[in-house]
């Protein structure tokens, strides 16, 4: 079997490359994802597209506390301002944050990547998470993910979730995000078999 030629930048195969969409993003903190196992080995992943427009971004793969012992020491020890990306029963509307946190900002975001049950799980098995100020969205942008479903109504890919969490914080022009986005859903649409269906029967 012939194995795919992988491109060494945007590490996707070089018949999807996304090179040509990348453009940076600058954002004034560290962005730090938490990514289940299952969810780095997702073809389909958004999270992997950040450190491509975000250079002070990182991906640690695991579930536990042991696992993301790197990122978890420095924040407790240092009581460093890191608020994490996540709605839970303690968490606060982002949209309102100026008036829950009026005079500061993050040095860090914490975004978990997986699907909704096991970032459920991994939430649980990180209680040094739950002592950090956490936000969920009162109001989604619309959903842009077309190649992934989600059995939630409401929802947003990882990638979604972290421009519109920096757009409500730093108004960020996150515009160079979506365009990755989309231009990798398009390139891995026209390997689809519907793409290739529907390209027959056009005139």
């Amino acid at each position: 079997m012939k194995k795919r030629c992988i491109c060494p930048h945007c590490n996707y195969p070089q018949t999807v490359c996304i090179c040509a969409f990348i453009n940076e993003v600058e954002v004034p903190l560290q962005i730090t994802i938490l990514q289940h196992p299952l969810e780095s080995k997702h073809g389909k992943n958004t999270a992997r597209l950040l450190p491509l427009c975000i250079e002070n971004s990182e991906i640690l793969i695991g579930e536990n506390e042991q696992d993301f012992a790197d990122v978890k020491e420095p924040v407790i020890s240092t009581f460093q301002n890191t608020w994490v990306l996540y709605p839970n029963t303690d968490s606060q509307p982002l949209e309102e944050h100026k008036t829950h946190y009026p005079n500061t900002l993050p040095d860090r975001l914490i975004v978990i990547d997986a699907t909704w049950r096991k970032a459920t799980k991994m939430w649980q098995l990180n209680p040094w998470l739950h002592e950090l100020p956490s936000w969920h969205f009162n109001t989604l942008p619309q959903n842009q993910y077309r190649i992934r479903k989600s059995k939630l109504e409401h929802s947003l890919s990882s990638l979604e979730a972290t421009a519109h969490a920096l757009k409500l914080i730093y108004n960020t022009d996150t515009q160079p995000l979506l365009t990755l986005f989309d231009a990798m859903q398009k390139q891995q649409e026209k390997h689809t078999p519907s793409h290739h269906l529907n390209n027959r029967f056009k005139v």
